[in-house]
């Protein structure tokens, strides 16, 4: 159980983090990294998924739709997620991305002159929803196991 509540409070600092500043720091995707390894129960480490989302991001970075630091925190996360999970990390990355984005939209009709710090989605917010709800449905199992 803790480390459920260690990667939910990860994520929420780094998701605080890169919505107010638009950037995912390498120090702080090390930490999860750090807190991923050392955590996981019974070395379910699954390098296999984390590989393909990193080879994917490339992609999706050199084709200029996802920056850097989403790319590694999204890989990082997939550390916790056999290659059979994915796809449901992905979707529903993709639904809170959606309404990250729509949020954003309403926010910006809502107070059009407001001072606007960033431009983009902050979608480090939808990584850590979208991977930390697999991740917790895929380890509370193994969890209740232990």
């Amino acid at each position: 159980m803790f480390y459920v509540i260690s990667l939910i409070c990860a994520c929420t600092c780094i998701s605080i983090l890169d919505a107010r500043f638009r950037r995912i720091t390498n120090m702080s995707v090390l930490g999860l990294m750090a807190l991923q390894c050392s955590l996981l129960i019974k070395s379910e480490i699954y390098l296999e998924s984390a590989l393909l989302v990193l080879t994917v991001g490339f992609v999706l970075f050199w084709r200029r739709w996802i920056a850097a630091g989403d790319i590694k925190l999204a890989s990082v996360l997939a550390l916790a997620l056999p290659l059979s999970q994915l796809p449901m990390a992905a979707t529903l990355m993709g639904l809170a991305g959606g309404l990250v984005s729509l949020f954003y939209l309403m926010l910006n009709h809502w107070f059009p002159n407001r001072k606007k710090r960033q431009v983009g989605i902050p979608y480090g917010v939808a990584i850590s929803l979208g991977f930390c709800l697999v991740i917790v449905v895929h380890q509370v199992p193994l969890l209740l196991k232990a």
